[in-house]
C-alpha cells in the first residue's frame, strides 16, 4: 500500500528552519487543513500506482470545495483502491462531522482508516463503529508493556476484520510484539531500510 501525504520534515528544511511547528497548538492544525486542500488539488499530477493507497486529511477537510473536486475528478475505480487516513484524535473532537463525512466516503466507494493512535488510548474508541478498515498504532520505546495488556483489543479488532498497523517502527523488538498480538503489518525506517536493502 502506498500512502500520500504532505511531509513536515520536508517542509521545514527550505521554509521553517528552527520552527517547531507542531507544538502550535490549532495554529498547527489550521496549517494541516491548507496542506490538505493543496495534496488533493496535486494528486491529478500524480501517477498512483495500481496498489491500494491512502490520503492523510483531516475530518473538516471532507466539506471543503478541494475535496469535492477531488472526488468529482477521481474514478470510481480509483476510489475503490483508495482511503482516507483521519487521526483518531481528530475523529473524536469533530466526530458529528465525521459521522456525516464517513457515509459520504462510503458511498463513493473509498474506505476509511484511522491513524496516530497512541498505545495509552488504544480501545477508548470503538474502532469497529467508526467503520474503519485498518488502524495505525504508533510504536515506540517502551511502549511494548502497554501494547501487551492492550492484547484483547487487538483481539477485538481482528475478530472484526479490521486490520492492526504498527507504525513508527524503528526497532525489531516491535516486529516481535506486534506478532505476539496478531499484527502483520508494520509501516515505519526499519521496514523501509529494509526494503531498500533487498531491492538492493
Amino acid at each position: 500500500m502506498h500512502e500520500y501525504f504532505i511531509s513536515m520534515d520536508s517542509l521545514r528544511k527550505p521554509l521553517f528552519i528552527d520552527v517547531e511547528m507542531r507544538a502550535s497548538g490549532q495554529l498547527f492544525n489550521d496549517f494541516t487543513r491548507v496542506l490538505d486542500q493543496i495534496a488533493l488539488r496535486a494528486f491529478k499530477h500524480m501517477e498512483p500506482t495500481a496498489m491500494p493507497f491512502s490520503i492523510n486529511v483531516n475530518v473538516v477537510t471532507v466539506f471543503t470545495a478541494a475535496f469535492a473536486d477531488f472526488m468529482d475528478r477521481t474514478s470510481k475505480e480509483t476510489l475503490s483502491r483508495l482511503t482516507f487516513e483521519f487521526r483518531q484524535a481528530d475523529i473524536v473532537e469533530h466526530f458529528d462531522e465525521f459521522e456525516i463525512a464517513r457515509g459520504m466516503i462510503k458511498a463513493m466507494g473509498a474506505s476509511i482508516g484511522v491513524d496516530k493512535i497512541f498505545p495509552q488510548t488504544l480501545g477508548l474508541v470503538d474502532l469497529d463503529y467508526i467503520g474503519a478498515s485498518y488502524a495505525k498504532v504508533l510504536w515506540r520505546d517502551g511502549a511494548e508493556e502497554i501494547l501487551k495488556e492492550r492484547g484483547k483489543t487487538f483481539k477485538y479488532m481482528l475478530d472484526c476484520g479490521l486490520q492492526p498497523i504498527l507504525i513508527r517502527v524503528d526497532n525489531p523488538k516491535a516486529l516481535i510484539v506486534g506478532a505476539e498480538l496478531g499484527v502483520n503489518t508494520f509501516q515505519g525506517f526499519l521496514i523501509d531500510d529494509t526494503l531498500r536493502k533487498r531491492a538492493a
